[in-house]
């Protein structure tokens, strides 16, 4: 994979060997977020983001670059996993929503986008409800 150019000032990489996910960083997987927004785009150029990278990545900028390249709603989908397994469910939230918000996607796609984000939904309302329960009997 070779360095192509910035975007957001995220890393776009040309994919040599046309493999996405690529293991040299971590055992988890990449984010892929294909690049549609530059006219000389191909299917080869693509932002990788990596697990341990996104710590440094506030949900709207990512948020921002999903949007930018009309990014599927797999991506978004992969996009809010990521933030979830770094324990944070609120931005993971955010992004689910704002792909519920988006036109496009096949239908297993838009019906994995919904329920995430009604499961991402629940979920915090049940650390809220949860929360605010054990302050009361304080």
């Amino acid at each position: 994979m070779t360095a192509v150019e910035g975007v957001n000032g995220m890393d776009v990489t040309e994919d040599d060997d046309n493999h996405h996910n690529s293991s040299s960083h971590t055992d988890s997987p990449s984010l892929i977020i294909p690049i549609t927004s530059s006219s000389a785009s191909t299917e080869n150029n693509f932002v990788e983001i990596f697990p341990e990278e996104l710590t440094d990545i506030s949900s709207s900028v990512l948020m921002k670059v999903l949007r930018d390249e009309n990014a599927a709603h797999d991506v978004w989908a992969d996009a809010a996993m990521m933030y979830i397994q770094q324990k944070r469910a609120r931005e993971s939230a955010a992004i689910l929503q704002e792909a519920c918000d988006r036109p496009g996607g096949n239908k297993e796609q838009t019906v994995r986008i919904y329920a995430s984000a009604g499961i991402a939904h629940l979920t915090q309302a049940s650390v809220v409800g949860s929360s605010s329960t054990k302050s009361k009997g304080a």
